[in-house]
């Protein structure tokens, strides 16, 4: 697993806020790029999740997450970063157990 740079955090984080989202290629830069979102007062509201399976990468809906609309916009900040990390986790934690490799496509919303 890779780990991006604070000069590619940046980047990502500002082209994740542009509307077309930032890959990332595995879970390391995910748990990176959402720690330095919540340190830039930013949240990941929406990633979409690919399994990678015999170099091919395949949807997986299920390990998904979307929160960007207007009710998650309208909640208190400390609420927006508590259902993030909690939602990102479950998806950590589903990778886990199914030891699975994935890419991630992620957005991110100022708070």
């Amino acid at each position: 697993m890779s780990r991006l740079d604070v000069a590619q955090l940046r980047d990502a984080l500002k082209k994740s806020q542009s509307g077309g989202g930032f890959r990332l290629d595995d879970i390391r830069q995910l748990e990176d790029f959402a720690s330095y979102a919540r340190a830039q007062a930013a949240v990941v509201c929406n990633v979409e999740t690919y399994e990678i399976r015999c170099e091919r990468e395949v949807a997986r809906i299920d390990l998904g997450m979307y929160q960007g609309d207007v009710e998650d916009t309208a909640l208190p900040p400390v609420e927006r970063v508590a259902r993030s990390v909690e939602a990102l986790q479950d998806i950590l934690t589903a990778i886990e157990q199914e030891g699975i490799e994935c890419a991630f496509q992620v957005w991110a919303d100022a708070l």
